[in-house]
């Protein structure tokens, strides 16, 4: 503050005197610039009524008095000074407010004790829960420390209306969570399914029921039910639980099916050389298999990416056929075909042989030129006929 004599400007400050007597009453003083604070005393003008069964104690610079104000620092701004006093005993009560039960007193209290709020001991109103306790305007949860003043206290309990929280959690089939959606209502709808409650605004103690519906392409991986304290029990199986005080909390985790491809047909065939007709294979996915097409990719035969051109693909459940020309291309044994999409594969096997009495070489079967794979009947051949003509000589000339 700021006022004006003989033309000169003097600079004052504010010491504030807290009562801190139960009351929120405060004593102001001004002080000069650099001036020193005069300590307000039991015969002074405006000293706080003393708390009954208690003695004046001396000014502190905080409120829970554990720090005494030094009156002999100048004042260089505003000040704030709490009485301190000693003596007294003061008690806590707790009221039932719009709940039903008998109030509970706590009494014997040393002023500047901490005192720690508990659960709510009465019954809400039907319909409602606990919600907090209320002490002059200011709200408390369960467990906080409160301070016990120079006054008695009462803390009146506060309601509301009782409503479960319902989440839906949607996750990738690696775990990973996709998306999470909440509400007080129901149904509550999430992009893996639907989940909704028998009731969301039960009493304490009603039982209630929890149904869910996963979405096409994802399943129901679990149901948990909190209390708002405890982690949460899995009600998968039990499909329900027992209201407990307001905080409750329904959590239902869907899950994305992964995707599988199986050859539901053509795996282990054999093709035999010569055929018009490809190898046939036939693959269908666990899951909307109408969309199996559209997430097709390609083959791969023995590792090696088939070109578009070297084989075909039906939709529907997707049919393969590598064509004769690509068959005749490999060689004779064993081989795996793999079907690509775009979000997994599906392998078959299949076996190449030559046909009955088909040497693989050129169209009409013989041998190529320096080929000594039929050298043997070649001159076993040789030597039948030539034995058959000495016969026939042999014949001729007895004739």
């Amino acid at each position: 503050m700021r006022s004006s004599y003989a033309g000169y400007k003097i600079i004052q400050f504010k010491a504030n005197f807290y009562h801190n007597n139960g009351s929120h009453k405060v004593t102001t003083l001004f002080v000069d610039y650099k001036g020193t604070v005069t300590p307000l005393t039991p015969s002074s003008t405006g000293f706080p009524d003393i708390p009954t069964g208690a003695a004046f104690d001396q000014w502190y610079a905080n409120e829970l008095c554990t720090v005494p104000f030094d009156f002999s620092v100048p004042v260089t701004k505003d000040v704030d000074l709490y009485a301190g006093w000693k003596g007294a005993k003061y008690s806590v009560t707790l009221n039932p407010g719009a709940g039903t039960g008998t109030p509970v007193t706590t009494s014997d209290l040393e002023p500047y004790s901490a005192y720690k709020l508990p659960e709510c001991p009465f019954a809400p109103p039907p319909g409602m829960t606990f919600d907090y306790w209320d002490c002059g305007g200011t709200h408390y949860q369960p467990g906080k420390s409160y301070t016990v003043p120079n006054a008695n206290t009462v803390f009146e309990a506060k309601y509301k209306d009782f409503e479960i929280s319902l989440v839906v959690s949607t996750e990738q089939h690696d775990g990973s969570v996709l998306s999470s959606v909440s509400g007080t209502g129901s149904p509550v709808f999430g992009e893996g399914g639907t989940a909704s409650l028998g009731t969301h605004k039960p009493n304490v103690g009603d039982e209630v029921a929890v149904s869910a519906s996963p979405a096409s392409g994802y399943e129901l991986l679990a149901i948990y039910y909190s209390d708002g304290y405890t982690i949460g029990d899995d009600i998968t199986a039990a499909g329900k639980f027992a209201a407990k005080n307001g905080y409750d909390q329904v959590i239902v985790r869907f899950r994305k099916i992964k995707p599988v491809y199986t050859t539901v047909s053509g795996d282990g065939q054999v093709w035999i050389r010569g055929q018009y007709n490809p190898a046939k294979f036939t693959i269908e996915r666990n899951i909307d298999n109408a969309s199996a097409f559209s997430h097709f990719t390609g083959i791969r035969v023995d590792g090696k990416t088939v070109p578009t051109a070297e084989h075909t693909a039906v939709s529907g459940s997707v049919k393969l056929g590598p064509p004769p020309g690509y068959l005749e291309s490999l060689k004779d044994g064993s081989h795996t075909l793999t079907a690509d999409f775009d979000d997994g594969e599906a392998t078959a096997q299949f076996t190449v042989r030559p046909s009955p009495g088909h040497t693989k070489g050129d169209a009409s079967g013989m041998p190529k030129t320096g080929d000594r794979s039929s050298l043997p009947v070649w001159l076993i051949l040789g030597l039948a006929c030539l034995a058959g003509l000495a016969a026939l000589r042999r014949k001729s000339r007895r004739g």
